[in-house]
């Protein structure tokens, strides 16, 4: 009798004991944060993740000592955190509750949103996104100048599979990116490079054209390429302005190239001038450059900006006319002539 109690209490002090190591284990990972250090790890919550879903991922990147640990504390505390979808930096010297009021506040890691609108040239933008990341810091990533030695020299730099490969099927080896850096608003963080960011921006390019069903390999014999369409549209996205007639431009253009006549266009004179003005001077006409349009019938050697969707479809499917000539006037109203005799009467009765 005396040797089964003796087995008993041995059982119980043993039992009590593994509970109050169990209890002492638990409280201190309740408590105390997975380090002292101050460095911070990234973490991304995606669309129906919940605290068990990515609490591997927390123990892992060392912003918990235990993932068993965080799930006893949510049952003991009955939670069930709404954490919210995004990208946060998180330091690894949070205690449980700290690292759960930051999930579900949703403090994410710092980004500026910039608006790149249609007919930039690379050197506008990468001046445009260098003022605007101002806001993120010493931290952030980007380069300006890298921004504008990738879009010059392409061939240097590795692109994500998909992006390179679209490059590889529609712009010549020898090109720069100008005319396949899409125009639009884009969401930039800290940890945005130049190259990453050039890559969303291509990648943003297919994505629209097969949202308006453009069709890279549909042509005309005045733009036998896509390349060839892009030079176009970026005419047309610097001439149309904010006007619904792209497609009509695109028709001149079109019977100019068809008749070998020059498109004479004082956009391409502004991109070699660095003029932003809608009437190219007498001398300016006079310049010999390759994308001087007044002295050399057809397209120019490169886009001269980068045009929205709207003038790359109007640049692949034009409208027919018989149309020559396009000018607006001081309203920015246009009109289109068949003849020069016509294109000059516009210019008297509508100045």
């Amino acid at each position: 009798m005396k040797n089964c109690l003796a087995v008993v209490l041995i059982v119980i002090l043993l039992c009590g004991g593994g509970i109050f190591v169990a209890y002492s284990w638990y409280k201190g990972m309740e408590n105390t944060p997975a380090s002292d250090s101050t460095a911070t790890e990234e973490i991304t919550v995606e669309e129906g993740d919940n605290l068990n879903t990515i609490s591997k991922e927390l123990e892992e990147k060392g912003l918990i000592k235990s993932e068993l640990a965080l799930k006893i504390y949510l049952r003991v505390n009955d939670l069930s955190p709404n954490i919210k979808v995004g990208t946060y930096v998180v330091p690894k010297n949070l205690t449980f509750s700290e690292l759960i009021q930051k999930l579900e506040t949703g403090v994410f890691k710092s980004s500026i949103t910039v608006t790149l609108r249609e007919a930039l040239r690379p050197d506008q933008a990468a001046d445009i996104i260098n003022t605007a990341i101002a806001a993120l810091g010493d931290d952030s990533k980007f380069s300006a100048n890298e921004y504008l030695a990738i879009s010059e020299n392409p061939a240097n730099y590795t692109f994500d599979e998909d992006v390179q490969t679209f490059l590889s099927l529609n712009k010549p080896s020898d090109k720069p990116l100008i005319g396949f850096l899409f125009p639009d608003t884009y969401n930039l963080d800290a940890d945005t490079t130049a190259l990453i960011f050039i890559n969303t921006q291509i990648r943003n390019l297919i994505n629209r054209l097969e949202e308006n069903e453009i069709n890279t390999k549909d042509t005309t014999p005045e733009t036998p390429t896509f390349y060839d369409a892009l030079i176009l549209a970026s005419v047309i996205e610097k001439e149309s302005g904010g006007s619904d007639d792209r497609r009509l431009i695109s028709s001149v253009f079109h019977n100019r190239i068809a008749d070998g006549m020059p498109l004479q266009s004082d956009a391409t004179i502004n991109f070699f001038t660095r003029r932003d003005d809608p009437r190219s001077t007498i001398q300016e006409t006079q310049i010999d450059n390759p994308y001087n349009t007044y002295m050399y019938a057809g397209l120019m050697p490169t886009p001269i900006n980068s045009p929205g969707v709207l003038s790359i479809f109007a640049a692949i499917y034009p409208k027919q006319s018989s149309y020559y000539y396009f000018r607006h006037d001081a309203q920015a109203n246009i009109y289109f002539s068949e003849t020069y005799a016509e294109h000059q009467e516009s210019i008297y009765l509508y100045p």
